[in-house]
């Protein structure tokens, strides 16, 4: 299971390197892709070439290297060990034909050295065509159709492709997954199915500009440990505006049906939404702080490491000082089933309010209540009778019995204003 895990990470590290690489690709200029690998910590081995064409192995040497040229993969960089890249090698095989290049990528050593493991990459199953032309700045691929279900792996690959363009600092892409299951014999599975997404990326950094993903289903099973986990019709949207001197973005996630089920508890949720907003931050302290994360994640001394984290913590309070705001729509469930026992609604509604304070950072300095009289908060929570009932027979939770619920669309209703440094529920000031 880590060796196919292992392929499409790397794989995909790779594929954003290649084509990055590419974009600089002429006929005449094969040369530019291993130029561009080298430059992001890639080792090239056994190079070879035949007329327009060249084939070459690689791996990944020095990670660091990559994320200063990928910031948005620093994180999952972090958490693969550098000897896991080292270990899993490529071959390349590069075709040049006026504008269009074409890349085969498949793996050729892994961590796995048994003669079962190299009998398996001998097979070049594990395989990722990328097509691109560097007139039209239009790129796809697809991963090749696998079904290995023996021995102690799983792997089915269906229908796995994308495609692209880049318009200026515009990167445009769509994939469609038809299946894709891995794991450790049958016992330990996880799987997803019929992806739909596209998305708009902009700026040097690659941030997302808006996108929409559709998913028919996304499970995890691990029948030794009696863990379940399935979420069926999800939908995913995502969209960021640039206004001159202020940025907005949101999110929102829908499904209709989660499951998770262990030894202890059997939960069911119908009708899952959370939407979350956040407008009107300011565009340059923002990317300030974005700056300021990236170095965090590749600076190794402990001493500039500390002096980095107060940077980023005090940028964090310039930023909320300079004023924004957070809405969050919808978080919950219309339907809640505990161990067959329907629990009915939970909701969650939320609007938070900054205001630009220019001595919001002294306020915490000397105390963090000051800083309420910055912020506005106008939240609502409704559950059913069954829920608050639950509730209330919790110590944590019976504190709710201090201000009665009211009653709205049959739910039981907290409505909490804090304005002004002053916070009511339900009308009720709190001191």
């Amino acid at each position: 299971m880590k060796k196919v895990w292992g392929f499409f990470a790397g794989s995909a590290v790779l594929a954003g390197s290649l084509y990055v690489g590419s974009e600089k690709l002429v006929a005449d200029e094969l040369d530019q892709t291993i130029i561009s690998l080298k430059s992001y910590g890639f080792e090239i081995e056994d190079l070879k070439k035949e007329g327009s064409n060249e084939h070459f192995n690689c791996y990944l040497q020095d990670k660091k290297m990559l994320s200063k040229a990928f910031p948005q993969l620093q994180s999952f960089l972090q958490a693969i060990p550098s000897k896991d890249f080292k270990d899993l090698k490529f071959h390349i095989d590069s075709t040049v034909q006026g504008p269009k290049v074409s890349l085969t990528i498949y793996p050729i050593a892994s961590k796995d050295e048994s003669d079962k493991a190299k009998a398996f990459l001998a097979q070049k199953k594990l395989q990722l065509n990328i097509y691109y032309n560097s007139l039209t700045k239009h790129f796809s691929g697809d991963l090749k159709d696998i079904d290995e279900q023996s021995g102690d792996m799983v792997a089915v690959v269906k229908g796995v492709n994308f495609e692209g363009d880049r318009d200026q600092d515009v990167l445009k892409i769509s994939y469609n997954v038809e299946r894709l299951s891995i794991g450790k014999d049958q016992q330990n599975i996880f799987s997803i199915e019929g992806v739909q997404s596209a998305i708009s990326y902009k700026g040097k950094r690659n941030e997302i500009a808006n996108g929409q993903t559709t998913i028919d289903a996304i499970s995890f099973r691990d029948t030794v440990q009696h863990h379940l986990f399935d979420m069926k019709n999800i939908s995913i949207g995502v969209s960021s505006d640039d206004h001159v001197d202020l940025i907005d973005s949101a999110i929102d996630i829908k499904a209709d049906a989660i499951s998770i089920q262990d030894k202890q508890k059997n939960i069911n949720l119908k009708g899952v939404g959370f939407a979350y907003g956040v407008y009107d931050v300011d565009k340059a302290t923002y990317l300030k702080l974005a700056e300021l994360l990236d170095k965090s994640r590749t600076v190794s001394d402990p001493a500039q490491a500390m002096q980095n984290q107060d940077e980023v913590v005090n940028t964090m309070i310039a930023l909320f000082a300079k004023g924004m705001r957070v809405e969050v729509d919808k978080l919950g469930a219309d339907s809640i089933t505990i161990d067959g026992e329907d629990f009915g609604q939970a909701l969650i509604s939320l609007k938070l309010k900054v205001k630009d304070d220019p001595d919001l950072l002294q306020k915490i300095q000397i105390s963090p209540m000051l800083a309420a009289s910055s912020t506005e908060i106008d939240a609502n929570l409704q559950m059913s009778d069954k829920i608050y009932t639950k509730l209330m027979q919790d110590k944590k939770g019976a504190m709710l019995g201090m201000v009665p619920p009211k009653v709205q669309n049959g739910l039981k209703t907290y409505h909490l204003l804090l304005k002004d440094g002053q916070m009511s529920v339900n009308g009720q000031m709190m001191r």
